[in-house]
């Protein structure tokens, strides 16, 4: 396998972070396994998060699946296992500490409003409201006195980057759906762009393997907010995205496709989720040596 630059034996420390909003798939599997791979050729550690901050999407019965797929059919043994969701408390304070030194601000614009605006690069009136305002604002949130979609939490970086994620992104969003394993608790919640750098920091990751879907414009976003707190900027490494031959992976195309009689269930034969290669009797080392077989191509 491809040597990783600056990887240094016994100090290696990658991540595998799943949202648990649909059944893991073939691409995730090979992804989860280029993290677990690489920590034990270097004897570093790999640690499982559970990136369940959308309460929308996120559910029990993915969570057991992915957990299944991983642990068992995978064999994967990560170091530690986390949820996003137990750090709530945490990522408000670090908002917080962003709203008091004026880099981020609720802003009660429309959604529409919002995109056209960051399109345009013109800021909106939201963002020159003092900081007294924006707390009232975020305690309001927290308090659950604010409807859905009424206000978000932003950002405030450039409205004219040249990177339009840069453009005041959302950080936090309210939604009261029920939570499945926090119930009616929070209504509050991070985005991936916000809690992901943190939670890096937090677990101590100091090199991330990912797909180049997630990378580019959106590492720079995320170094930002790295910067923003003072935290170590970790090693970076991104590789091409698999894709399969006229198969579908998409949580929302298979859900549509069973809705529509067309496939029997996340388990059939014909689709490449990992409950449908488990069913026709593909085993595990099939996606070791397919690991190794691509390795981190950029392609």
């Amino acid at each position: 396998m491809k040597e990783l630059r600056n990887a240094v034996k016994g100090k290696l420390v990658t991540r595998m972070p799943p949202e648990p909003s649909k059944h893991a798939h073939l691409g995730h599997a090979l992804s989860f396994l280029i993290n677990y791979v690489y920590a034990k050729k270097y004897n570093g550690k790999c640690y499982l998060r559970y990136e369940d901050t959308n309460p929308d999407k996120v559910s029990k019965e993915f969570l057991d699946s992915m957990e299944y797929d991983i642990k068992k059919y995978l064999c994967i043994r990560p170091d530690k296992t986390v949820f996003v969701s137990d750090h709530m408390e945490k990522l408000y304070s670090y908002a917080e500490e962003l709203i008091h030194r004026n880099e981020a601000y609720v802003c009660g614009c429309e959604q529409q409003i919002m995109r056209d605006l960051r399109h345009k690069g013109e800021d909106c009136w939201c963002r020159h409201r003092s900081n007294k305002e924006n707390m009232g604002d975020w305690n309001l949130m927290l308090k659950k006195k604010i409807k859905e979609g009424e206000k978000t939490l932003r950002l405030k970086i450039d409205m004219t980057n040249n990177n339009h994620l840069l453009r005041d992104p959302v950080i936090f969003r309210i939604s009261y759906s029920r939570h499945y394993r926090k119930g009616k608790k929070y209504c509050v919640w991070p985005t991936y762009d916000f809690y992901n750098p943190i939670e890096d920091n937090e677990s101590g990751v100091n090199y991330i393997l990912k797909s180049n879907e997630f990378g580019g414009m959106r590492t720079e976003l995320h170094n930002h907010i790295r910067r923003l707190f003072n935290f170590k900027i970790p090693d970076e490494f991104q590789y091409g995205r698999f894709n399969v031959n006229d198969r579908i992976s998409q949580g929302r195309e298979i859900r549509d496709l069973i809705d529509q009689g067309k496939v029997n269930g996340w388990d059939d034969p014909r689709l490449i989720t990992l409950k449908a290669l488990r069913r026709r009797g593909i085993i595990k080392e099939t996606f070791y040596e397919l690991v190794k077989e691509v390795g981190l191509s950029k392609t």
